[in-house]
């Protein structure tokens, strides 16, 4: 019951770090001329819960690395495969199971996830993707703290099998300047 993640290779914006993996620049028009979600990239470590027919794709914000956090929950949702509908969530249907959560309908998972802040919705040039990115961390532990960076994703319901890029991610120039070889730095407080 275990599917890769496709984790979405990096707009051609900003800092290059050969050891990344970058969208080409014809790859990067196409995707950025649909419409698309920006959410928050949380700083987290990757991880997977089966819940049924469905996989939830979250960050175990458990353990503090680059970006400080405060957050409500353990895992910090992304991204959900339908297994038995063969497709990736939308925002809107991710939005309506959080509300389930939180309404006590999946008691296993209250208190223990979250949905990652949804931050931009439509269409965007690359020139304004760093400028995008230039916005506090809903989750920042303490004033000012800036997002890592933005997670785009086309709207609507993407099927798994899907051929076309369906989302890419921008990670802000600072991040890289915080980054060592030693990420772990504490706990984030869950509150």
């Amino acid at each position: 019951m275990s599917a890769p993640y496709p984790k979405p290779l990096r707009l051609p914006v900003g800092p290059s770090i050969p050891s990344k993996r970058y969208l080409s620049l014809g790859e990067t028009l196409a995707f950025m001329a649909k419409p698309l979600i920006a959410e928050e990239k949380l700083d987290g470590t990757q991880a997977m819960l089966a819940y049924g027919h469905l996989l939830l794709h979250v960050e175990d914000m458990l353990w503090r690395k680059t970006v400080p956090y405060r957050v409500p929950a353990r895992y910090a949702l992304f991204d959900v495969l339908d297994l038995k509908g063969g497709y990736w969530w939308s925002r809107e249907d991710k939005e309506a199971f959080m509300e389930e959560v939180l309404r006590g309908d999946h008691p296993e998972l209250w208190g223990k996830v979250f949905l990652v802040p949804l931050l931009h919705r439509g269409r965007f040039s690359l020139e304004e993707v760093p400028g995008l990115a230039e916005v506090e961390s809903r989750y920042g532990d303490g004033v000012g703290v800036k997002v890592e960076g933005l997670v785009f994703k086309r709207e609507g319901r993407v099927p798994m099998e899907a051929r076309e890029v369906v989302r890419a991610k921008f990670v802000r120039a600072e991040f890289y300047s915080q980054f060592t070889e030693e990420k772990v730095r504490g706990r984030n407080p869950i509150q």
